[in-house]
């Protein structure tokens, strides 16, 4: 078993995310709005079947901010995302976690729960 003592939270979630393949790692590619995202390395989908996942912010302004996405759109091999509430406008090379992104139904909260229960124990 690897130790994982000196691992971050961050670290922790998206270690459990990815061995779940429930959580989608990516950069903004270009700044957006205050409502939107924009990726061009997520994997294309159809119009809107990103809705319904969570958006998570992992740094600048809005690090740790919790979004849900009501719609997704792709022109020109660019996925855009539209979250709400609204956040400062995410610039290219904020990172971010997308949650869901394949239609599971796992609210990242669960993920930071398990890892405080593992903690306590």
């Amino acid at each position: 078993m690897p130790i994982l003592q000196g691992r971050t939270r961050k670290q922790l979630r998206q270690s459990i995310g990815l061995n779940l393949d429930a959580v989608y790692l990516g950069t903004a590619s270009e700044t957006a709005t205050t409502s939107t995202l924009i990726d061009n390395n997520l994997p294309l989908g159809a119009t809107n079947d990103r809705a319904g996942s969570w958006l998570r912010f992992t740094n600048s302004t809005n690090d740790g901010l919790l979004r849900r996405v009501i719609g997704s759109s792709v022109v020109s091999s660019k996925t855009t995302l539209t979250f709400a509430p609204t956040a400062t406008a995410p610039i290219s090379t904020d990172t971010y976690e997308l949650w869901g992104w394949r239609g599971q139904e796992l609210h990242p909260t669960r993920i930071d729960e398990w890892i405080n229960q593992a903690i306590m124990e």
